[in-house]
């Protein structure tokens, strides 16, 4: 019978604890299997911590601690700047001590980043030498009980942006194995993207190859059925969710008996005899589908992943966020089929064209007289007070304001209001309007001496089609310039 047991190289998981607690009973004498989670990096001669597990306690904590530092060793947890962080604050694991590498083989750049001098060593280790530690590059945090808990690599390591957002694969990876109910052995999540080369796909998503536990549902079918169901247990971020997990035999390994990431990562997606990855239940072939699900489901089907949605049964329970963002790729349309002739949109008359050529052009030092949009806007704010602030400009003329707005009303309510200074003259208006809504004696006068136009108002509303902030947005340049050229126009 077995009677002590140590592992170390790899954080250990319920489903192990469970494994070793299957292996034999109490014998005769009522002992059992001592077991001891160990850990340290080969640089520090592999074990710095460790602690005796109660693995047969009524219940395990999920946090399974690497325990306290073992004799002729010094175990830090620090933050950027290698100053200690207070117990519960995660940092990165530094090992001192007896056990503490000289450096890489014929590598001293790497070694002088992760093997540094000690200036915390006490004197009984600087008197034999153990004046070094070791940056390990994990992360971890001090319970209050003074054991270690061991959670990761540092962010970088194993830390992706995907859709914008940052997601670390070793916290989706340990969250899978926590929370897979013991059945689960190992995980590795990699990076997937279509088909097109990576610069022009944004369409990237997460898949998990998991390898069951041994004698955990022997049948491929009950696997990947376990692992869909997974993926909607986790109590992850939405965001951080795998799109697909897949059940895998064995994993390619590495000299050092971890798994070989890069290799997994180039795993075939398609699998015989699988099918409605992902999906997060189970609808029967009768369900109908409303008219409104029929045309999501064909949309969804046209514009993501190809990789992933032909392994999907998508159905009512089909979570789309699960399949990655739209695949640019794809043709995509706006809902009201308008498409917009951008050369003539974007097109000069002649007329124009001519004026502008000949047009002088204005000594900026001097400008004394100023047009300004979007004046009652935060930005169009911050515009007046460095004009009134500046002593060559004489005036500023606030155009196309709507007086009727809320945002007007409350500004020009406050006394002290930059609307209401002395170089101020504000004209009532519109920028949707022909000729923003202003009379033509106030355009006249105003433009004949204008020196600078600053056009900042606009409709910043990202949910609106071109069509309906054109007139705000496009048009009212177009009528600046006309104004800016004459009667003309």
């Amino acid at each position: 019978m077995v009677q002590e047991a140590f592992t170390c190289g790899e954080v250990t998981t319920q489903a192990t604890l469970e494994l070793f607690t299957s292996l034999g009973e109490p014998d005769n004498c009522g002992s059992v299997p001592r077991y001891f989670n160990v850990y340290g990096p080969t640089e520090t001669t592999i074990g710095a911590s460790g602690t005796l597990i109660n693995y047969l306690g009524d219940s395990v904590s999920q946090e399974i601690s690497a325990g306290k530092p073992l004799a002729g060793y010094l175990v830090y947890v620090v933050d950027d700047n290698l100053q200690p962080v207070p117990v519960g604050v995660q940092g990165e694991i530094v090992i001192g001590g007896a056990g503490v590498g000289g450096g890489y083989l014929k590598n001293p750049a790497l070694s002088s980043q992760v093997f540094i001098p000690n200036i915390r060593a006490p004197q009984s280790h600087r008197a034999r030498g153990w004046n070094m530690m070791h940056r390990t590059g994990d992360v971890g945090r001090w319970r209050k009980d003074g054991n270690l808990l061991v959670e990761g690599r540092k962010s970088g390591d194993t830390q992706i942006k995907l859709r914008g957002l940052r997601i670390d694969l070793a916290e989706v990876e340990n969250s899978m194995l926590k929370e897979s109910q013991a059945m689960l052995e190992q995980v590795v999540v990699s990076v997937r993207y279509p088909t097109q080369p990576r610069a022009q796909s944004g369409g990237a998503f997460l898949v998990a190859h998991s390898k069951f536990q041994p004698n955990v549902l022997a049948s491929r079918g009950e696997q990947q059925t376990f692992l869909n169901k997974a993926l909607a247990w986790l109590s992850l971020l939405r965001y951080m969710r795998p799109a697909a997990a897949f059940p895998v035999e064995h994993f390619p390994m590495l000299v050092s008996g971890k798994p070989d990431c890069k290799a997994v990562a180039k795993l075939p997606l398609e699998q015989e005899g699988l099918s409605s990855v992902g999906n997060t239940q189970t609808v029967s072939d009768s369900e109908l589908l409303t008219k409104t699900e029929e045309r999501l489901k064909r949309l969804w089907v046209a514009c993501t992943s190809r990789e992933i949605s032909k392994q999907y049964t998508i159905d009512s329970g089909t979570d789309f966020f699960h399949v990655g963002k739209i695949d640019p790729s794809d043709k995509t349309h706006s809902g009201s089929g308008i498409n917009i002739d951008w050369s003539a949109e974007t097109d000069v008359p002649n007329a124009i064209q001519k004026s502008l050529l000949s047009a002088k052009a204005v000594d900026f030092m001097t400008t004394r007289t100023i047009i300004l949009t979007g004046a009652t806007g935060f930005l169009g704010q911050a515009y007046l007070k460095a004009l009134l602030s500046d002593s060559k400009v004489t005036a500023v003329h606030c155009v196309a304001v709507r007086l009727g707005s809320a945002g007007t009303k409350r500004l020009l309510s406050q006394p002290d209001s930059l609307l209401h200074h002395s170089k101020v003259e504000i004209h009532a208006g519109d920028l949707a309007e022909p000729r923003l809504k202003l009379a033509e004696e106030t355009i006249t006068r105003i433009f004949g001496i204008a020196d600078c136009i600053i056009h900042n108002g606009a409709d910043t509303s990202h949910m609106k089609s071109c069509t309906s902030i054109r007139k705000t947005n496009y048009e009212s340049t177009q009528e600046l310039i006309k104004m800016c050229l004459g009667k003309n126009f």
